[in-house]
């Protein structure tokens, strides 16, 4: 892994400086969480974790590229590559995306029906993360503006680069993807709504664990405001398999997501905002339904009350309740308070390792 670390990094440093004119930029985050957490009939569970995520970015008139790196306290150490990509600009309404890097597509936060690359569905995310949604992996993409915020993107996935043995070699070509996207916003005189579409094909699955589906993914995606009052959104999508097409396989992959978002500004430095999603997946019968809740009270612009939510179909519930601190020149400090609500047996359920818990978290921010 550290050889693959060190590839990504030569690379990096040997393109930026063909840019001419360049400014780096070092960031990092450093992140200590002591987590205490209930284990019935035994003894609480002391979690301490130390991360810290290193990077370098670089900018010129024609590239920019960024080079990020997690560090992982524990025995032995684990290094993990979280971004390694160079854009180069095309002209004045095109660029060139290359290297480990995220592919944002479709509507949503947290629940996002169109995110045809990473999948929809992620009840066991860590909601005391500060970033719920991170993945990233080795991209090709062409970015066509049409300008008015509209534009057309395709993307090509490679098979994954894998370390073993001592080794750097591709992952099986069955594992690739690529498809593309069309995004048009209509004007603000008309509707001012976002429309997106997009196709991907994927081989094999070489991650089971992300919850993406082989074959051909189809996706539609809306985002608008509510008369000003509130921001509205939603995906959806439909998987064809190559080796079936018929409408009874390919209704039950059908996934619906959809949320609302709204900011309230006030005196003083003061905001809240609410944001809520929801997905419903007909997977199975009957059909799944998970839902997402956020709230963010900032009474002076420093501290904030923070709770998020996760609910699902069982009626079982993962809920965090916490204050954030923000202290001084990227420092911030965070009391988070956990619990799961539900039957043993449930998505989520109390009476079981790690249902209750409470985590204190020391972030300092390097920009």
């Amino acid at each position: 892994m550290v050889r693959s670390l060190f590839c990504f990094a030569s690379l990096f440093l040997f393109l930026v400086p063909l840019a001419g004119q360049v400014r780096l930029k070092p960031e990092g985050r450093l992140n200590l969480t002591y987590g205490l957490f209930r284990v019935p009939d035994a003894d609480p569970n002391l979690v301490p974790l130390l991360t810290a995520d290193l990077g370098l970015s670089a900018v010129s008139p024609e590239v920019r590229s960024e080079l990020q790196v997690r560090f992982l306290a524990s025995e032995p150490t684990q290094v993990n590559l979280l971004r390694a990509w160079v854009r180069a600009r095309l002209g004045e309404e095109a660029r060139f995306t290359a290297g480990w890097a995220r592919v944002s597509w479709g509507q949503g936060i947290f629940f996002n029906s169109g995110d045809v690359v990473y999948g929809s569905n992620f009840l066991n995310r860590d909601l005391s993360a500060t970033e719920i949604r991170d993945e990233a992996s080795l991209v090709l993409a062409y970015y066509q503006d049409f300008g008015e915020l509209s534009f057309f993107e395709v993307v090509a996935l490679p098979p994954a680069l894998v370390w073993k043995a001592g080794k750097l070699s591709a992952g099986e070509w069955d594992s690739a993807a690529a498809g593309g996207r069309l995004v048009v916003t209509l004007p603000e005189d008309w509707t001012g709504l976002r429309w997106e579409t997009g196709y991907l094909f994927r081989g094999e699955i070489s991650q089971p664990q992300a919850l993406v589906e082989r074959g051909h993914n189809l996706y539609l995606a809306l985002q608008g405001s509510l008369w000003g009052l509130a921001n509205l959104y939603g995906s959806a999508r439909l998987v064809l398999d190559p080796r079936d097409l018929s409408w009874d396989k390919t209704k039950n992959t059908l996934s619906l997501s959809g949320g609302v978002f709204r900011i309230w500004n006030m005196d003083e430095g003061a905001s809240f905002s609410f944001r809520l999603e929801g997905l419903l997946e007909t997977i199975i019968h009957p059909p799944l339904l998970s839902g997402y809740l956020e709230l963010n009270f900032t009474p002076d612009g420093k501290g904030s009350f923070l709770g998020r939510a996760l609910f699902h179909s069982d009626t079982s519930a993962n809920l965090l309740l916490g204050w954030v601190q923000k202290m001084y020149q990227g420092l911030s400090a965070q009391l988070l308070v956990q619990a799961q609500l539900g039957e043993p047996s449930d998505v989520f359920g109390s009476n079981r390792p790690n249902d209750m818990g409470v985590l204190l978290v020391i972030e300092y921010l390097l920009r």
